[in-house]
């Protein structure tokens, strides 16, 4: 499996477990964890694996967004926002669509 800065990759037997590792931020979320993030689970995936756990290292589990990250980096555009609401609210549309008739 993998290496990466912000996250470590653990399996035993079927199971593999995905450690947020960025303990002295309380595993808040930059673009680049959570493009670590993302690659390990894609990883993970094509493994034979049959089940992941996520988890945080240290005391907290996730502090959520890391604003220091975001405030960095340059804003997106309107049209960038704008898509990816919409993109959002299609699939949330989706999913409200298939579970109204089941109880």
């Amino acid at each position: 499996m993998g290496e990466y800065e912000h996250v470590l990759l653990k399996r035993e037997k079927g199971t593999v477990t995905i450690t947020m590792n960025r303990a002295s931020r309380r595993n808040s979320l930059s673009a680049d964890h959570l493009a670590e993030l993302l690659a390990a689970f894609r990883e993970t995936g094509k493994t034979d694996a049959s089940g992941i756990v996520l988890a945080g290292a240290g005391p907290v589990f996730c502090a959520g967004h890391d604003f220091g990250d975001v405030a960095a980096r340059d804003p997106p555009s309107p049209t960038c926002c704008n898509l990816r609401y919409h993109k959002s609210e299609d699939h949330f549309s989706e999913i409200g669509s298939n579970s109204r008739g089941s109880t």
